[in-house]
């Protein structure tokens, strides 16, 4: 690793990234699931160890995504007012 504070400073970034899209809503909010979703997969490719905290955590995020109706396609209206009546 060439420059380890650089590739710190962009991981925070990304995680700053996908917290302000899931707390957005709406189509960010199912962007930013995707992100963590996706984040946490790759970083299984760490190896074993990765995996110890990867695997319950994938399965707290999906659960929470499906909660948040990202991955059942409920929630595509979510963070759009309802109309009165």
């Amino acid at each position: 690793m060439a420059d380890p504070a650089v590739w710190g400073l962009l991981l925070m970034a990304g995680e700053l990234t996908l917290g302000t899209l899931l707390l957005a809503g709406g189509r960010a909010a199912r962007w930013g699931w995707y992100g963590v979703i996706g984040f946490h997969l790759l970083l299984m490719l760490f190896g074993f160890g990765f995996w110890l905290w990867s695997v319950p955590a994938l399965v707290v995020l999906v659960l929470l995504a499906r909660r948040d109706g990202v991955l059942t396609g409920s929630g595509a209206h979510r963070g759009r007012p309802h109309p009165v009546g």
